[in-house]
């Protein structure tokens, strides 16, 4: 009897270890979350800076020409290589905002892999620790038969 408590102790102390594996699976998947967020909101600044930097580069284009009517062709041959540097960020940032987004696509897949494998882990167990709770019950009450058919005979 006294086995058999211990080994109900043993399931449930297992079962709150489980728990509690499955609790810091959640909190690295809600930290991989923020991280996310944290890159999402990293790449919406990146796009800003790049708005308001070709918005700058198109201001002072603008002012240069009308300062500089005789520079003409230097200038636009300046506007052409800055929207060939400003094509060359863009093509830059957009791959840098791709890379970022399969990064964490396979972070968020190998997370989710991960807690998938830990439930079923902690699913398996828990089925385990059923049956031994059920063959240990079973062998209480058999114990317990066993014990009642003794005194009936003791007292008979």
């Amino acid at each position: 009897l006294m086995a058999a408590e211990a080994q109900r102790d043993a399931a449930r102390q297992h079962s709150a270890g489980l728990s509690q594996e499955a609790k810091q699976e959640r909190d690295r998947f809600t930290d991989h979350q923020r991280t996310q967020q944290t890159l999402q909101h990293q790449v919406s600044t990146l796009e800003k800076e790049v708005k308001a930097a070709e918005q700058r580069c198109l201001t002072e284009v603008a002012s240069h020409k009308e300062r500089y009517e005789k520079e003409a062709t230097a200038l636009k041959t300046e506007i052409e290589a800055l929207q060939s540097t400003l094509m060359q960020e863009r093509r830059s940032a957009r791959d840098a905002i791709e890379a970022a987004q399969k990064r964490e696509g396979e972070i968020v897949g190998n997370l989710e892999a991960r807690v998938k494998r830990t439930l079923a882990k902690k699913e398996e167990t828990i089925a385990e620790l059923r049956q031994q709770l059920t063959a240990g019950d079973q062998q209480i009450r058999a114990l317990e038969n066993l014990l009642e058919k003794q005194r009936e005979e003791l007292l008979a």
